[in-house]
């Protein structure tokens, strides 16, 4: 009796049990279930300082109350609808009442075909075509239902972004055996992060924008070290964006503005390309002038993308002048503007790249054997090798190299009053320089030559050796050859004084002669007298 007993307080404990096993098991599923103000957090992960655009196209039908999704599942936004019904490619994707057709789901297989869709859709939402969408500019949004298309908007960084779409919808979790939100982005399901949220990578490509001088290793350092009438191989590299079909702003325009030191090239004598080799010349597309100091590259979007070309390059030589001792004479500033907005006009974005090319220069003073005091009047020549150089005379002791177009030039080299003589735009390597006439009051040295080899490794424009070889140089006391950023300063010495002096007549000069005659007759008269004493005896 008692274990009956026993066994009916078991049932009944078994029975309560699974009351309120049942009991929990609905309020689990009540936990799980989508409420009607349940949204995800998404961040759309762009370059600093951009921001994004995102629209809600479609809306999800879902019968909260019952927690259950509704046929047609998916509805198009009205006013997006209208666009989509005027547009005969597209105009299948839409069936009555706004309803998202078959159709749209099975081009959505194909993302590249898909693309051009979501790219004129962007165009009409960003220019105004359509209004009244749904929309906001955060790029950390909280997002219910519904599929949301993301544009990207460069507003500090060179990408140009591709619009994409995200898909908040409702899908059944067989473990909780309720419907929960999943999250798509090019229909490819998300995982949240730890913390709850989503991130969706906003595609684009990254704008590249290059200008360097076209040589490698060493030939690079002798190429950026120059002199006037040297020549310098430019090239600039730009990255040709991907724009959406129908964008409003296609802007490409490249301004290499070079310094008054370079002589710039004909139009003609520039050279577009497709290929780092330099090797497939683009004619098709590319408009380009030279203006003064500034080279213009206006480019066809349209055309160089229908001759499949991704990357320009752009060739020239410039000739280094004779104002290159100027400040900044030598520095080119190379600007590419592009379309930063592809659906608003004038909304561009820039990259700058900058070149430098440098010449050097250098700085003596004649001196006396004090190493103090200044003498003037001397001349010199200097030879590159075998070469004598050839200079232009800008004041008196200042001369630039000169180049094949300069008139009024010279080889002779004078220093000042002040015993200066500076020789601008020079390139590094090894000189020769020959005094070829001595100071006022002064003679020759006897080894008049001085050699002197100037080098810049880096290259940066500051000399980081200069080295000097000749017994009339000072190499101490301070007096040493000194280096100050592109120029070498030494010092010539001259010891050898003109003090020697012509005898006066009458002088000492004459009585030598005269005292020498006398000896001379004297010892005739003895040897005379002496040989007729002998021939009388």
């Amino acid at each position: 009796m008692e274990t009956i007993f026993n066994k009916i307080k078991f049932n009944q404990l078994f029975a309560i049990l699974m009351a309120m096993f049942c009991a929990l098991s609905l309020s689990f599923t009540s936990v799980h279930a989508i409420g009607q103000e349940e949204k995800v957090t998404v961040n759309v992960q762009v370059e600093p300082g951009d921001t994004v655009d995102i629209y809600k196209i479609i809306d999800v039908n879902y019968d909260f109350t019952s927690d259950q999704p509704q046929n047609p599942l998916y509805t198009w936004d009205a006013n997006v609808a209208t666009w989509i019904q005027g547009k005969d490619s597209y105009k299948g994707y839409v069936e009555g009442n706004n309803v998202v057709s078959e159709s749209f789901s099975v081009q959505k297989g194909n993302p590249e075909a898909f693309q051009g869709f979501f790219q004129q859709l962007a165009a009409a939402l960003e220019t105004g075509t359509i209004t009244g969408v749904a929309q906001t500019t955060t790029a950390s949004s909280q997002l219910g239902m519904g599929e949301y298309l993301i544009v990207g908007k460069a507003n500090q960084s060179s990408n140009v972004y591709l619009p994409t779409t995200i898909v908040v919808a409702p899908t059944f979790d067989d473990q909780t055996k309720a419907w929960k939100l999943e999250v798509k982005a090019n229909d490819r399901v998300l995982t949240p992060r730890q913390d709850g949220t989503y991130t969706v990578n906003l595609k684009g490509s990254t704008l590249t924008f290059d200008k360097f001088i076209n040589a490698k290793d060493q030939a690079l350092v002798d190429m950026k070290t120059v002199g006037i009438g040297d020549t310098v191989n430019y090239v600039l590299k730009a990255a040709i964006p991907t724009y959406p079909a129908n964008a409003t702003n296609k802007t490409l325009t490249i301004e290499d503005i070079a310094g008054v030191g370079l002589t710039l090239p004909a139009a003609t004598d520039i050279k577009v390309y497709s290929d780092e080799a330099l090797q497939n010349e683009v004619t098709q597309g590319v408009d380009k002038k030279v203006e003064g100091q500034t080279v213009t590259i206006n480019l066809t979007y349209d055309t160089l993308v229908q001759a499949n070309v991704s990357t320009i390059y752009v060739a020239y030589t410039a000739t280094v002048n004779g104002n290159a001792p100027e400040v900044d004479a030598l520095k080119n500033t190379a600007k590419y503007t592009f379309a930063k907005d592809p659906y608003v006009e004038g909304a561009n974005g820039e990259l700058i790249d900058t070149e430098v090319v440098f010449t050097y220069a250098l700085d003596v003073t004649k001196v006396a054997e004090d190493q103090n005091t200044p003498l003037a009047g001397a001349q010199f020549t200097l030879k590159d090798n075998q070469t004598e150089l050839i200079f232009v005379k800008n004041d008196v002791g200042i001369y630039t190299l000169a180049s094949a177009n300069d008139q009024n030039t010279t080889k002779t080299l004078e220093v000042n009053n002040k015993g200066e003589l500076v020789l601008k735009g020079l390139d590094t390597g090894s000189y020769t320089l020959t005094e070829i006439k001595p100071a006022n009051g002064m003679v020759l040295p006897k080894d008049p030559t001085i050699k002197v080899t100037l080098s810049d490794t880096q290259p940066d424009g500051t000399l980081n050796e200069g080295k000097v070889e000749s017994s009339i140089v000072p190499t101490t006391d301070g007096n040493e050859p000194k280096i100050s950023g592109n120029t070498l300063s030494f010092k010539v010495v001259n010891s050898n004084k003109a003090n020697f002096e012509l005898p006066n007549t009458g002088g000492m000069g004459t009585l030598v002669f005269t005292v020498s005659g006398i000896l001379l007759m004297a010892f005739a008269v003895i040897y005379l007298v002496a040989t007729r004493t002998k021939e009388h005896k």
